[in-house]
């Protein structure tokens, strides 16, 4: 099938296919999207500061305060100026019918206490008027100098806000990044299921084609895988050559162009790689031989129908076919003697039934009249594809597929051509480790990017695991071929929670007791005195003095006993209860050797999901998408998951076999999210076989989440303490009441 080539895409378009397609980058190469966490640049902090107000000056105002504390408050007081205004006022009019001499002076002096009085009756209403009418005019000539600082603080705002948006736009949200391997060489592709591996073939092929590059595809994996990208293509209007094998076998014509050693070679390997020979190298160097004398005596163009009727006449099993001429055929006849015939019969009858599951294989395009190489295959094809239909049987099914995969080998060793090419193999798993190896070398030396898809990590594709440069996993459901998968990618150390210990323990204790105290005590007390007194008076007279008693004698006894007795008798009761209770946790830590990442988690990938392998991108390993509807989710940060696993903060702790937020590095205690530092690359792991990173407890890159999905991110400044460059206070402005 072939589809005409469409006009040059322009470089940096993305084209869109019709309703119900998928989308594919035109240009650029993209293997799928990495989703990124929310990008937030370094603030810059807004140093200019606002315009200051201008010294407020009000002298006045101190003045007409002082002047209305001075004012005597109270309504007596008012009462009684008006009475003194009113007496002086009657006594002024009055004083004006005197007709003395002095009157005139008398109503001059009564006039000016009137007005002194009248003054200082009337202060107490003028002063709040006259305050009113000075603050009103001290407000108007503020204003008209504060107006060239309201213009620098709108200026001021003006810039502000600038700065603000500036900074907002810098800020980039989750949003889905195209990915790639570094790498420009070979790459491997292990695990998916079909759905998983046509929808990266795809989004790979799909973008290689929209750069410009020449795209071989050989789907030998008979799932189909090929169908989306050929669709695709086929809507986007470039030129296809699409083979579906063995219908179009014949026109494919895999043996033209190729010398007699290369089709002995090509049936020899092809023959012994499908029997799993094991045997020495010089039995398929004999069968190799043989095919190669055989194809000299053919004159015509070499098919697997003519081969096998060749065959057949050198074992001497059938007379002149009507596949061969007589010319030909008695070529045939004659090429091995009686004595080499008899010793290769064996081998005669090997190459002769696979030769014949070829030409059965062959038969439909030739009895339908179509001659081998009649059809004019498009040269210039941006895509070609070679599919291994699912309807042939095992034995045929795997025949061609090794003799289409040293065709291959062979074409390329003698293909000069230059320009970017990549050359996909899908259903690599059929082949040895040695025959990729030589694919590999050779498309090295060509300058053909290699890419091969692996169904499972088993037998000859562990050996070739790491071989290559870069290395992406689709879903391992297979427990060991996970575990080989994680062992790849590399192991680290980091300190896990080994022991959590909790302890409670309560204590209740309770004493009761009683205590009686008696006493008795006896008091005896006798006390005797005897009291005596006198007193004698002197009087002097004028001639003589002469002393004479006077006054009082007392003279007594006193005698007192004193005799008690007392008893006392106590009695008390105690009681006391004490109860305790004790908690205590405690958690252990221990350096581990784990994988970077569990195996459980490419278990659990969806089938559009991958892990991409790096040893050139210091990102490695990262997480990735390859869903055609990708564009769709593009920043909105969907889950790559399956429905039924759980996702959160559990489930990063279980890959990354830490407590912490992807993104950050974390100690024992919980975080938030996420997060993944999520898709955006893994930090560095050792460990792996010449990978650079690892997948540890700084987080995981290319969760969607999770926490790779992780929450936005703290910004510089910590919890409840203002930024440089945060708004301000406002300041009150000239008509706000507590401006002055």
């Amino acid at each position: 099938m072939t589809t005409p080539a469409d006009p040059p895409v322009p470089e940096g378009s993305f084209r869109r296919p019709p309703a119900g397609g998928v989308p594919s980058a035109a240009t650029g190469e993209r293997w799928g999207w990495e989703l990124r966490a929310p990008e937030v640049p370094t603030p810059t902090p807004f140093t200019d500061r606002p315009p200051g107000l201008p010294a407020v000056e009000a002298p006045w105002l101190t003045k007409l305060a002082g002047s209305r504390d001075r004012s005597a408050g109270g309504w007596w007081s008012h009462v009684r100026r008006v009475c003194a205004l009113a007496v002086l006022g009657m006594a002024t009019w009055l004083s004006t019918g005197f007709s003395s001499e002095y009157s005139r002076w008398v109503t001059a002096a009564l006039a000016a206490g009137t007005a002194v009085v009248a003054y200082y009756t009337l202060r107490p209403v003028l002063l709040p008027w006259w305050g009113d009418l000075r603050y009103r005019r001290w407000q108007r000539s503020l204003v008209a100098r504060q107006q060239s600082v309201l213009e620098e603080t709108r200026e001021w705002a003006r810039r502000r806000a600038e700065h603000e948006q500036d900074r907002s736009a810098g800020v980039r949200p989750q949003h889905w990044e195209p990915l790639r391997p570094v790498t420009t060489h070979r790459v491997d592709v292990y695990g998916g299921d079909p759905s998983g591996a046509g929808s990266l073939l795809l989004s790979v092929a799909g973008s290689q084609l929209g750069s410009g590059t020449e795209v071989t595809v050989v789907d030998l994996s008979q799932d189909g895988i090929c169908h989306d990208l050929v669709r695709q293509a086929g809507q986007e209007g470039r030129s296809v050559d699409a083979a579906l094998l063995p219908d179009d076998l014949a026109a494919v014509d895999p043996l033209s162009g190729l010398t007699a050693e290369d089709v002995g070679t090509v049936v020899a390997e092809a023959v012994h790689v499908a029997e799993r020979d094991r045997g020495p190298g010089g039995d398929r160097a004999l069968d190799a031989t043989l095919v190669e004398q055989i194809c000299g005596c053919l004159r015509g163009p070499v098919t697997f129908t003519r081969l096998h009727a060749s065959v057949r006449v050198v074992a001497h099993q059938e007379p002149c076919p009507p596949a061969l001429s007589r010319e030909e055929y008695d070529d045939l006849v004659d090429l091995l003697g009686e004595g080499a015939r008899r010793s290769t019969e064996a081998r005669l009858f090997r190459l002769a039934a696979a030769l014949q599951r070829l030409a059965a294989l062959e038969s439909p395009a030739l009895e339908s009249g179509e001659q081998p190489g009649a059809l004019v295959r498009p040269t210039d094809a941006d895509l070609r594809v070679w599919e291994l239909s699912e309807r042939v049987g095992d034995l045929g099914g795997e025949l061609l597929a090794h003799v289409l995969f040293q065709v291959l080998l062979h074409r390329l060793r003698h293909d000069e051509r230059g320009g970017s090419r990549v050359l996909v193999v899908v259903g690599a798993d059929r082949f040895r480790r040695t025959h990729i190896e030589r694919l590999d070398q050779l498309a090295r030396r060509r300058g053909v990017r290699l890419v091969l898809f692996f169904r499972h990590l088993r037998e000859d594709a562990v050996d070739l695991l790491g071989g290559g440069e870069a290395v992406m996993f689709l879903r391992l459901g297979n427990a060991r071929e996970a575990e080989q998968a994680a062992s790849f990618i590399g192991r680290d150390h980091r300190l896990v929670l080994s022991q959590f210990t909790v302890s409670r323990s309560s204590s209740l204790s309770s004493t009761v007791g009683t205590s009686r105290t008696d006493s008795a005590s006896r008091q005896e007390s006798e006390s005797s005195g005897r009291q005596w007194s006198r007193s004698r008076n002197y009087h002097y007279g004028a001639l003589m003095d002469f002393p004479h008693d006077s006054g009082a004698r007392t003279k007594g006894d006193q005698r007192t006993t004193t005799r008690g007795t007392s008893t006392s008798v106590s009695t008390g009761d105690s009681w006391s209860e004490q109860s305790g209770t004790s908690d205590s946790q405690s958690m252990g830590y221990q350096r581990v050797y784990e994988f970077s990442v569990e195996p459980t988690f490419l278990q659990a990938l969806s089938p559009t999901a991958f892990v991409l392998v790096d040893p050139r991108d210091p990102g490695s390993p990262r997480l990735g998408d390859c869903g055609p509807e990708i564009d769709r989710m593009a920043g909105e940060g969907e889950s790559l998951r399956r429905p039924d696993v759980p996702t959160g903060l559990a489930d990063l702790q279980r890959l990354t076999g830490s407590q912490g937020t992807p993104g950050w590095e974390v100690g024992p205690e919980a975080s938030a999210q996420v997060g993944p530092r999520t898709l955006p690359g893994l930090p560095g792991h050792a460990g792996g076989p010449g990978h650079p990173g690892r997948w540890g407890s700084a987080g995981v890159r290319g969760l969607p989440d999770v926490q790779r999905l992780t929450g936005g991110r703290p910004g510089p400044g910590r919890p409840g303490q203002a930024r440089t460059g945060d708004t301000p206070a406002r300041r009150p402005g000239p008509g706000d009441p507590g401006a002055h």
